[in-house]
């Protein structure tokens, strides 16, 4: 049989071709790698052990430089090739272990082994490293002999809970563990921070133009950018996953509760510097004295050399040993003034200098305004006595070189190390004055402000950009200050903080002055004041004979053409004389101007009753002269608000002195009226006013927005403003008072859904003074800017969620749980 004869047909054969190509091409290429390449692969891997060599050193070079094995706390002021080359440093380290490890496992035959013993060891070589490091910084640590001398690091008294160590040291760690790590702000987290993204914006086109920045670490990077922005110079929020962070630009202990150091009083740049050179991985943060109550007014006396404090130091010498002295005595028994740091304080009089043109202190013996040398008196005589480190300027040149030997340069870099001043006591004209000096660096600055502003300055004033809006603006406004930095005469705004003063008075409360009778004094120590009151003067002197202490000068040009003849003027008295004069007097007679000064309050102290005159409209900025350009839009409803609303009857009798009747009534009632005791409430006694001021300085810090609330939360009561009512009015209806820090408490739509037992259906985030607030038709306003938060005024047709406190009678300042 025979066996077919097989033929190969084109197609077969093509596949055949096809078959025997790609394996002819295929062992080719083999071949040809495998002859050429191992020349070529060793010389590729010669070049790469070179290159890893090279650049081995170069990390290990670098990591040297920056001796400390982790990125500086803050990070913040570190070189970023310097940290990321002590990151990588460690990560060859650890790569170049893991590598003989695991290739003895694999020689061995024990990888699974072997892993598990990789984990324990670089545990227990963690371990081991970590004692070489402070395991608790708030612990005492060991320095060198000549150390112990000088420094005691120990743990603060009363000190919260000491934060997580962890969530407040970027570390290389950090970096490996946690990629998540998110720099990119949502727009709920801007709320309060209106200029970040602007700032932000500008960052990231300009950071090269100044090498500030990258001195801090700005490489144009989302993350660096973030983190300047919110810890060196505060426009933005504190990145979430960098809370609890301490920067290291100006050491502050309240952001760093668990450090404290106590010491004899040294040079502050000394301790800087030593504490720089500490072998030991620590940063002094705060190199100072503690504050003792100082009873000798001498050292107070070297500060006031200047002929301009003259007035000043009469009326300290007044009341230095019947007033000062016991009050800090007193003061001292009932609270603990003890283990408080003591603060350098820069107090600044810009209405003092030359270029204010004001010759305040000039005219202080001649019949001039009295008012603010007062409350300054008072003032630096509170600081002294509380214990604390002052410089006092009057002139801008001094001002000046101050700011310069603390490093304030016109530079945009801020200044870093140790924080060289912690309070700064001004003025409205003297803030004009520290902006010029201060420079790029006002940003800084401007968070230890505090701005003596007899009558207030309102949210709607303050900030810039809303003026401009809503054309409130003012000569004296548009400062972008916290409100509460601003600090009163008197506690007519509750954005603001009420400084005060004290009232000068010699009674003895516990006992009735006798009085002469019909012996009346009159308010007006110049003659143009008197002007246009004729007729009610005459209605007066039917039942009272009026004295004044009315100034002239030596050659009698000053006119008295507005003091009636029938007026006993016994001419500009001193302190002492007038006290006298109050002490005789039944009534003393406000004649509607000057508006809230400190008279009165002398008069009620001395056992007076003060006839104070009503303003029907009230006086304001649209129809007084005086109120004009002031950054407020509060109305006077009489000469002096606070004795009428916090003293009234039987010491102020408020009336309508151009309704003859009323008047003759009243003047009868207080003729008939026993003899009073003095009264004096007391926030105005030399012991109220170092209270308060001894609060403030404790309590408040606009550096800091991380500190812990004050007044504390437990203070608040919330209420609910009608249509068109002011937090401010609504407060005062249930004898509370508004308190703007915590209007941040009730910013949000749930917390308005709560407190207006509604449901908000519409949100809108404004930047307004009136929210938070809501309308009949549930829609619901949040405040954007945190500056804005406003006490003062109401709008038509929202009901405005307002925060009110509790506070203690004769010292309103203050609520019962705030000390």
């Amino acid at each position: 049989m025979k066996r077919p004869r097989y033929i190969l047909s084109s197609r077969k054969m093509g596949i055949f071709l096809m078959i025997f190509s790609f394996l002819w091409i295929y062992t080719f290429t083999n071949y040809s790698l495998f002859r050429d390449g191992g020349q070529g692969t060793k010389e590729s891997e010669r070049l790469k052990a070179e290159i890893l060599e090279k650049s081995k050193q170069y990390v290990q070079a670098l990591a040297q430089e920056n001796s400390q094995g982790e990125i500086a706390e803050g990070f913040s002021s570190y070189d970023l090739k310097k940290t990321m080359a002590v990151l990588l440093d460690s990560i060859l380290l650890r790569l170049s272990k893991l590598e003989k490890k695991v290739d003895a496992a694999i020689s061995n035959g024990t990888l699974g082994a072997t892993l598990r013993n990789i984990t324990q060891s670089e545990n227990q070589n963690e371990s081991r490293e970590n004692q070489h490091q402070p395991k608790n910084l708030s612990q005492p640590l060991v320095l060198n002999d000549d150390a112990k001398n000088d420094y005691k690091i120990e743990k603060k008294r009363d000190m919260p809970a000491e934060p997580d160590k962890k969530n407040s040291i970027l570390t290389a760690r950090d970096l490996i563990l946690e990629p998540d790590h998110t720099c990119q702000y949502r727009d709920s987290e801007l709320v309060g921070y209106v200029h970040c993204k602007g700032k932000i914006e500008w960052m990231n086109k300009y950071w090269q133009t100044d090498p500030c920045y990258s001195h801090y670490g700005v490489d144009g990077s989302d993350c660096t950018v973030a983190i300047y922005l919110s810890e060196i110079e505060n426009w933005c929020p504190v990145l979430p996953w960098r809370k609890g962070a301490v920067n290291n630009l100006l050491h502050d202990p309240d952001a760093v509760p668990e450090l404290v150091v106590t010491k004899r009083c040294y040079n502050i740049s000394e301790h800087w510097e030593y504490a720089k050179s500490t072998p030991v991985p620590i940063i002094i943060y705060y190199s100072t004295c503690m504050a003792n109550i100082k009873t000798d007014k001498s050292g107070l006396y070297k500060l006031m050399t200047d002929e301009k404090f003259a007035w000043m130091k009469m009326r300290i010498d007044r009341m230095w040993e019947s007033k000062w002295v016991p009050a800090a005595k007193s003061l001292a028994s009932k609270q603990d003034l003890g283990n408080r740091m003591q603060k350098r304080i820069l107090i600044h009089l810009g209405l003092l200098t030359k270029e204010s043109g004001f010759k305040i202190a000039e005219t202080a013996f001649s019949g001039g305004p009295l008012g603010e040398l007062v409350q300054w008196t008072d003032i630096i005589t509170s600081l002294y006595i509380l214990g604390h480190d002052l410089t006092i300027s009057t002139r801008t040149d001094i001002l000046k070189n101050y700011m310069k030997s603390k490093g304030v340069t016109s530079k945009n870099c801020p200044v870093s190390g140790v924080r060289p001043l912690d309070l700064i006591y001004i003025d409205i004209v003297g803030l004009k004055q520290f902006k010029k000096v201060a420079g790029p660096l006002w940003n800084q600055f401007n968070c230890m402000l505090r701005v003596i502003d007899t009558f207030g300055t309102e949210p709607a004033f303050n900030v810039d950009s809303y003026a401009r809006r809503a054309g409130t603006k003012s000569v004296w406004g548009k400062w972008n200050l916290v409100p509460q930095q601003f600090m009163t005469m008197f506690p007519h705004t509750p954005d603001n903080s009420f400084m005060g003063f004290v009232v000068e008075n010699y009674s003895n409360n516990t006992k009735v002055m006798k009085k002469e009778k019909d012996m009346a004094v009159v308010y007006g120590k110049k003659g143009d004041m008197w002007l246009g009151s004729r007729k009610y003067l005459d209605i007066i002197r039917e039942k009272f004979t009026l004295h004044a202490t009315v100034y002239v000068n030596e050659s009698g040009i000053e006119s008295l053409l507005g003091v009636p003849s029938y007026v006993i003027n016994h001419g500009l008295l001193k302190g002492d004389q007038v006290q006298d004069l109050l002490r005789r007097a039944k009534l003393f007679v406000g004649l509607g101007f000057p508006f809230e000064g400190p008279a009165p309050l002398e008069a009620i102290a001395n056992g007076c009753v003060f006839l104070n005159p009503s303003f029907d409209p009230p006086k304001n900025s649209k129809n007084t002269d005086f109120f004009k350009g002031k950054p407020t839009l509060r109305e006077l409803p009489s000469q002096h608000p606070y004795a009428e609303r916090f003293i009234g009857k039987p010491y102020v009798h408020t009336i309508n002195i151009n309704d003859a009747t009323a008047l003759r009534q009243a003047l009868t009632d207080i003729q008939n009226t026993a003899d009073l005791k003095p009264y004096l409430p007391h926030e105005y006694t030399t012991e109220g006013m170092l209270q308060r001021l001894h609060a403030y300085i404790e309590h408040q810090n606009f550096c800091n927005r991380r500190v812990e609330m004050w007044p504390p939360l437990s203070a608040l009561q919330v209420k609910i403003a009608s249509n068109g009512e002011s937090c401010k009015d609504i407060c005062m209806k249930h004898d509370l008072v508004c308190e703007p820090a915590f209007f941040k408490e009730l910013n949000s739509v749930e917390r308005i859904e709560k407190e207006g037992q509604m449901q908000c259906r519409e949100k809108k985030v404004l930047d307004e003074i009136y929210p938070p607030s809501f309308t009949d038709n549930s829609a619901c306003f949040i405040q954007n800017h945190h500056l804005l938060y406003s006490c003062a005024g109401g709008v038509k047709n929202q009901n405005r969620i307002c925060p009110c406190r509790d506070y203690i009678r004769g010292q309103v300042a203050l609520c019962k749980d705030c000390f």
